[in-house]
């Protein structure tokens, strides 16, 4: 095949001939707290370098998960001015007035008056490639929100498609009247869950599938009309129960007739919030002294990381499904031959430096919150994008470079200069820097796994914000004490008071949706932000970590999805299978 860009190539060539296995420097080891200071480059990642056609990286894999983690806000809305040309009206927006790139709202975007090919300009090789990226970016205004038209009465939602009555949720897909939620697909009057997969009447659940009007499930499967469960399948009124199988009327593991299962839960009120924190503290004491499978992962071969489930050959990832040949990623779903990317779907394939990015898009490198994108470099919130390089906002677009319309030829013949030229300075390779992120840090999922404080954010050229003013205006408030322990004694007026966070203070709104929720679940109010609750849950699937742990039963050393300082009876994958299943 000949090359497109044979300058870069014989270049590169010549960089990859010459690899072989070694250990470098990150060049972050002196800035960043989180640093491993010295990797190794094995002949592993050589192997996804060749394919992938790019040199080695200069940062340890922690410091480029840190990085690429920087760009993905999950959970935080804001209303701020829209700086769209003749606008002052505030809009609600994923990024806060902190941000230091033009925000606009999404119908402006989405019209005939935004033309980002309007603020693109000739690039000059002779200058920093990532000086005139930034540039572009400061000049192309961001969409308040990524947000599909196939939304329907979703104004506070990011990502996602397909999706009706969605509040203060991320990346929902095919699902309907959905509160508090983040990653999730085909579900039905769903609140407080991340990561779950047809869900019809659900409550508080974490990494799940198949599950129907249930209540506080984690890591389940097939599960219907049960209350409390941490990796079960296949159980239809259970409750406080862990590792079943195939069970009915189980409590907290006891196998009870119908009749006395039925009694005992009926003692149970989940509307009186005494009641239901004391089942829970009950709850997680029996999950930490049951063994649980400290991988999570399921029907894989040949895979190093955790929470990983019918995928084969991937080294270093946390959170993957249906995918193989991929390396150190993150939430991946129908990858293969990719590496170092966070947060992708809809059956992609080689990725490199990536976040945010998927829905079949390949051959795909440096790019951020971008979708349907192929044989493309360096760009940020793009769409159906195909040979673009350096590109901001672009959508539906071929052969441009730094916004800038080229023939094919003369497309090929810069872009070879350009990546040439990079190689040279030593810039082509480099991962998008946190500079590039539109959120502040501490907003980002970058803050859980690696929290930092404004001064350590500041030396990775990021930026920190203080918590930004609420939505409850000049509302009355209630103390956490002063709110009704029992969900019989809420009024309607709730919905016009604000609730003072029982952890910090801050104050947040039921929406009349969520009481209704509360009401017929029969679930009492809860008395946190959903900011913390969504950031708990995140906690509770370890915080993005493959923590080192050892067997409780055999002794080996294991990875586990769960701290081992949280008192967790840790097994490994063949201990489990042999001794509690």
């Amino acid at each position: 095949m000949i090359s497109k860009t044979p300058q870069f190539d014989k270049a590169l060539d010549k960089v990859l001939h010459e690899l072989i296995p070694h250990a470098r420097e990150c060049d972050q080891r002196d800035i960043s707290e989180y640093c491993e200071k010295k990797f190794e480059i094995t002949d592993q990642d050589i192997e996804f370098l060749k394919i992938l056609r790019v040199p080695p990286p200069i940062q340890c894999p922690t410091c480029r998960r840190q990085r690429r983690f920087s760009f993905m806000n999950w959970t935080r809305l804001f209303k701020r001015p829209c700086n769209a040309p003749g606008h002052n009206e505030e809009i609600i927006s994923s990024v806060s007035t902190s941000c230091p790139f033009p925000v606009v709202d999404i119908p402006y975007y989405q019209s005939s008056y935004f033309d980002p090919t309007r603020m693109g300009f000739v690039s000059d090789i002779g200058k920093s490639f990532w000086s005139q990226f930034y540039e572009l970016r400061r000049r192309v205004p961001l969409p308040a929100m990524v947000q599909e038209p196939s939304n329907v009465n979703a104004e506070y939602s990011m990502g996602g498609r397909n999706s009706k009555n969605v509040y203060y949720a991320t990346g929902v897909f095919n699902s309907e009247d959905i509160l508090y939620a983040n990653g999730i697909r085909d579900c039905r009057e769903c609140m407080d869950i991340i990561f779950v997969t047809k869900a019809d009447r659900v409550y508080e659940a974490i990494r799940s599938e198949n599950i129907v009007n249930s209540s506080y499930i984690y890591f389940s499967e097939e599960c219907i009309d049960s209350m409390f469960l941490f990796d079960c399948r296949n159980c239809i009124n259970c409750f406080g129960c862990v590792n079943l199988r195939n069970k009915s009327f189980c409590f907290f593991n006891e196998q009870l007739s119908r009749e006395a299962y039925l009694e005992k839960i009926k003692a149970f009120d989940m509307g009186d919030r005494k009641t239901l924190r004391s089942l829970l503290d009950r709850f997680w004491s029996f999950v930490k002294s049951r063994p649980i499978r400290a991988s999570q992962n399921f029907s894989s071969e040949r895979v190093n990381g955790v929470s990983i489930s019918q995928s084969r050959d991937l080294d270093y990832v946390i959170a993957a499904e249906n995918s193989g040949h991929v390396r150190h990623s993150e939430d991946i779903l129908g990858h293969h031959d990719s590496m170092d990317v966070t947060v992708s779907g809809g059956h992609s394939h080689h990725l490199y430096e990536t976040s945010n990015v998927g829905s079949q898009s390949s051959v795909t490198k440096f790019s951020f919150t971008s979708k349907y994108i192929t044989d493309s470099e360096f760009l940020l919130n793009c769409k159906r994008c195909k040979n673009c390089f350096g590109c901001v906002g672009l959508e539906d677009k071929s052969f441009y470079i730094l916004n800038i319309p080229y023939k094919p030829d003369e497309y090929w013949s810069t872009v070879d200069k350009i990546k040439l030229a990079m190689l040279g300075r030593g810039e082509y390779g480099m991962g998008v820097p946190i500079s590039f992120s539109p959120y502040a840090y501490n907003i980002t999922l970058a803050n859980v796994p690696f929290p930092l404080a404004s001064e350590a954010v500041t030396r990775l050229h990021g930026y920190s914000q203080g918590e930004t003013e609420s939505n409850v205006k000049n509302m009355p408030t209630l103390k956490s004490d002063e709110v009704p322990r029992s969900i019989d004694d809420v009024s309607d007026t709730i919905i016009q008071t604000a609730v003072l966070s029982e952890h910090s203070g801050r104050p947040f709104r039921i929406v009349p949706k969520e009481l209704e929720f509360y009401r017929r679940h029969r679930l009492s109010i809860p008395l946190s932000h959903p900011y913390e609750r969504m950031d708990a849950r995140t906690r509770i699937m370890g915080s993005y970590k493959a923590y080192r742990a050892v067997c409780s039963h055999c002794g080996k050393n294991i990875q586990s999805a769960f701290d081992p300082a949280e008192g967790f009876t840790l097994y490994c994958d063949m201990c489990y299978q042999n001794e509690v299943l």
